[in-house]
């Protein structure tokens, strides 16, 4: 219906989504009113870059590597956000029992990776699909690993 000849238009709706469902996580976290005004300003910013990626940038027919950048860089700077506030506060005596540090130590290490395999993807797809292959490959890798580390995020919880 929108005319697109692949689905990668989806990566469109998906990154915005995504940056919103992490980033009311962190909302909620944070107890300082100021840094709650931050972190809603930094994903209107984010849905700005979003759109103006979707529809002037790269368009709808790529994959939208600016736009996951940004959303990557932005939740990133949250998870070092939360080990600030939670270096600062000696409420949390075992880290390993608080599901948001073990939260944001998981998206350190999922979105720093996939930002690497996401900013190549396009130059990698025009080289061949093997090397876009590879990228690929990075991504659902970390993806696997992220999901294994949310279980144990929600074991945590349940605990």
């Amino acid at each position: 219906m929108i005319g697109t000849r692949n689905n990668l238009w989806m990566s469109h709706v998906y990154t915005p989504l995504a940056a919103g469902i992490i980033t009311a996580i962190y909302y909620h976290a944070f107890e300082n009113v100021r840094s709650k005004k931050l972190v809603l300003a930094g994903f209107a910013l984010l849905l700005m870059v979003s759109i103006f990626d979707a529809f002037g940038l790269e368009g709808l027919e790529k994959n939208n590597t600016f736009a996951r950048l940004a959303s990557n860089s932005f939740i990133i700077v949250l998870a070092i956000s939360y080990f600030y506030k939670i270096a600062n506060d000696m409420k949390t005596v075992y880290l390993d029992r608080d599901p948001l540090f073990l939260l944001s130590c998981t998206i350190l290490i999922y979105y720093a990776g996939t930002s690497m395999a996401s900013a190549l993807f396009n130059q990698a797809l025009e080289v061949s699909h093997d090397a876009a292959r590879i990228c690929l490959s990075v991504v659902f890798i970390l993806n696997i690993l992220f999901n294994a580390g949310q279980g144990f995020v929600l074991k945590r919880m349940a605990a």
